[in-house]
């Protein structure tokens, strides 16, 4: 790193440092502490007597000497939130007729003030789509939060938390005299005042990056894409308001209502579809070296900063059909692939995702050569049944995604029909170079694949029947249950264990109405119900039944029927 300092300060001299602005820079979080940090961060600083350690602030003085401010790089939650309690407090003293205390929390915690006791500006600034709410509702002596009507959720928030740090304070300083009550506020203020903090100087954002590599800060850490969003817009031709949309837009539609939804993982996976092995700690730097500010250099991926942004956006989009495969995206040539995804997402794993989208973007570009759709659907085939016997298997799934960015960047450069063909077939091959011996799955299957209430394995368990029995890659799963053949509680005859009972040996699929029907009635009377099924695998096992009966050892012997046949359906 450039530049990197380090001091212990208390909160009391990070506010009061002379004529300094705190920025928060485009690429963080929006304001987003819920109750939870919120009772944490005041049970801590009410319960402990002695000073309080609040962990680590890091900013960024890049643009210290030219325009007098730093970027809060981590650390802004806390921040604001601290901001929020003390014009509480500043309005309570006020309430309480203490004028000058009230003044004193304003000038030397909130706002830098001219000789005239005139606002000129705040200590705190946040970024635009808070900064105009947060000034008026919060920094402002005459605030009014509890009369605004706040529109974003960033400003729900702060309003939210207002209330419930209001609420406590009200509590911690109640007594029955006014006096009393502002010395318990005076004493409030002191506590925030002396938090302690270490304060962390970098002098470019890369530089945080790299400190966030070598340092697991707490609470909520500094992610790869929150850089990332610094760098790439730092030098577009973008407007601000532009660049926030953009980046908005596609966390939100990549996001859909998932609140697990990583955006680091997007841009990675974006970046092995196109150019092959990086890990997490060097993504940055990656992205960074790729663009070509220098019109003269040959060596750059990207000509601009415009160029990235705009090929992120796009492939965005065709991450979605991905995250949330459409039958009506797939109509022409390649209506099969919608099925395929569907049954990509049904195994739970996203390492083949990085090639699954150069695929994509080629058969979708202007350029797709003209290609036999059976030969794409051969490698597509090759990679679902892989990723399924890979994971059955019990590998461990860190070479899957080496393997995948090394199929996807072999089609990056596709201009002819030979070339495509000739890159589906070594892809095959070097899938098949990976494939895991038979024994390995054979051996783990059973411990894989199997009855459990949990959604997924559900899922995982249906797909396997549909490839075993059904051939329709169309089983919708939500229309479709899982029957136990010999029943989990039956009313009479012989017990056996779980392990017997939940095998896929004892297990098929049946209609919801027959399945409930059928529930825990003995094998021989479920046979009426299994003949009047849809699907022809379990009216079979209405014949086998009849004439055979239904015990452990059928159960045995269908299991390791089943085990063979699915790994003549999955090898290629």
């Amino acid at each position: 790193m450039e530049k990197f300092t380090a001091d212990k300060i208390t909160i009391s001299e990070l506010f009061t440092k002379k004529d300094l602005i705190y920025k928060i820079p485009i690429n963080q979080r929006e304001y987003s502490w819920e109750k939870e940090y919120i009772d944490n961060f005041w049970e801590y600083l009410t319960d402990i007597d002695d000073n309080y350690f609040l962990w680590t602030i890091v900013l960024n003085n890049e643009f210290l000497d030219k325009e007098k401010y730093k970027e809060i790089v981590d650390w802004q939650q806390r921040l604001l939130t601290i901001t929020i309690l003390l014009s509480i407090i500043r309005d309570i003293f006020i309430q309480l007729k203490e004028v000058w205390k009230s003044e004193q929390i304003h000038k030397n915690y909130i706002s830098n003030v001219n000789d005239d006791n005139v606002d000129i500006w705040y200590k705190i600034v946040p970024w635009k789509s808070l900064s105009e709410y947060f000034r008026k509702n919060v920094q402002d002596k005459d605030s009014r939060i509890r009369e605004s009507i706040p529109w974003t959720n960033e400003e729900k928030r702060v309003l939210t938390n207002y209330n419930i740090l209001y609420s406590k304070v009200e509590k911690y300083i109640e007594d029955t005299s006014e006096e009393r009550k502002s010395q318990k506020l005076s004493e409030l203020r002191e506590k925030i005042k002396n938090m302690e903090l270490v304060y962390i100087e970098v002098s470019t954002p890369e530089d945080a990056f790299t400190f966030f590599e070598t340092i697991n800060a707490t609470w909520m850490k500094l992610s790869t894409a929150d850089v990332l969003k610094n760098l790439v817009f730092k030098d577009t031709s973008y407007s601000p308001v532009d660049i926030d949309k953009i980046w908005n837009w596609i966390i939100e539609n990549l996001k859909n209502n998932d609140e697990q939804f990583d955006l680091t993982k997007f841009i990675r996976y974006f970046w092995l579809s196109k150019f092959g092995k990086v890990t997490d700690k060097k993504l940055y730097r990656a992205i960074k070296d790729s663009i070509k500010i220098d019109q003269k250099t040959k060596t750059k991926k990207y000509k601009s900063y415009d160029e990235f942004v705009s090929d992120l956006e796009y492939n965005s989009c065709l991450y979605w059909e991905i995250l949330f495969p459409n039958e009506n995206n797939f109509q022409w040539i390649l209506k099969p692939f919608y099925a395929f995804l569907q049954n990509i997402k049904v195994l739970w794993v996203t390492q083949p995702y990085p090639a699954i989208l150069a695929l994509i973007r080629i058969i979708k570009s202007d350029n797709f050569p003209s290609v036999s759709t059976s030969k794409i659907l051969e490698l597509i085939k090759a990679i679902e049944h892989f990723t399924f016997v890979y994971k059955i298997s019990w590998k461990s799934p860190s070479p899957l995604e080496w393997l995948f960015s090394e199929i996807a960047a072999n089609f990056n450069d596709i201009d002819s029909k030979v070339k495509f063909e000739e890159r589906i077939r070594k892809s095959k091959e070097r899938i098949n170079d990976m494939m895991p011996q038979k024994e390995e799955y054979l051996a783990n299957l059973e411990k894989k694949v199997f009855y459990t209430k949990n959604k997924k394995d559900k899922e995982v368990l249906i797909y396997f029947f549909d490839k075993c029995y059904f051939w329709t890659n169309e089983i919708k799963f939500e229309h479709i249950n899982i029957e136990h053949i010999y029943p989990q509680k039956p009313s009479s005859w012989e017990s056996y264990d779980s392990i017997i009972l939940h095998s896929i040996g004892n297990l098929t699929m049946l209609w919801p109405k027959f399945n409930r029907d059928a529930s825990n009635k003995i094998p021989i009377d479920k046979v009426d119900y299994y003949k009047n099924s849809e699907i022809n695998k379990t009216k079979e096992l209405a014949d086998y039944i009849t004439q055979n009966w239904w015990g452990k050892d059928d159960i045995i012997n269908r299991t390791n029927e089943l085990k063979e046949k699915s790994w003549e359906i999955f090898k290629f």
